[in-house]
């Protein structure tokens, strides 16, 4: 008798200090959980994202020296036919040349414009880090938004 109630008694000790170890442990557990929630949602939006807004920057670049060089030979031929009494016969070479030189200074006039280029690193693991920790407190994301369809699952999974 006097056995089996130290058996009992220890046996409750013993659950009772399990119990309150594993009771300092949650906190730290679920906060390794968040942080792994995050790293996952962050992967899956640099998965998705990292490509597809590269692939954006390198076509608005691309379009914009087109259009630099489309624009720059249509004023060079408006200089060059429009006017009737031109004596001068001009080459293939000096043509070339003067739209390199109205390239070069469209070129200079842009960057004194200070057009709004797209950010060349909006979706690196850090900042889809960011945009992910912003989805799980709520506390919105701006103007960035995913533009794929993986991406875009991955927020409403991240969000909610």
């Amino acid at each position: 008798m006097v056995l089996s109630r130290f058996r009992d008694g220890t046996a409750r000790l013993v659950s009772g200090v399990r119990e309150s170890k594993l009771r300092q442990w949650v906190p730290i557990l679920l906060l390794f959980v968040l942080v792994v929630y995050l790293f996952m949602g962050s992967a899956c939006f640099w998965f998705f994202e990292h490509h597809r807004h590269e692939q954006n920057v390198r076509k608005w670049y691309m379009n914009l020296a087109v259009n630099r060089r489309h624009f720059a030979r249509s004023i060079s031929s408006r200089i060059f036919n429009d006017t009737r009494n031109l004596l001068i016969i001009i080459d293939r070479e000096q043509t070339e040349r003067v739209q390199q030189l109205l390239v070069e200074s469209l070129k200079r006039y842009e960057d004194r414009m200070e057009l709004k280029t797209p950010d060349k690193k909006e979706w690196t693991f850090l900042n889809a880090f960011n945009y992910a920790y912003g989805l799980l407190l709520t506390l919105g994301h701006g103007a960035k938004v995913p533009e794929t369809t993986g991406g875009q699952v991955s927020m409403e999974v991240t969000r909610n």
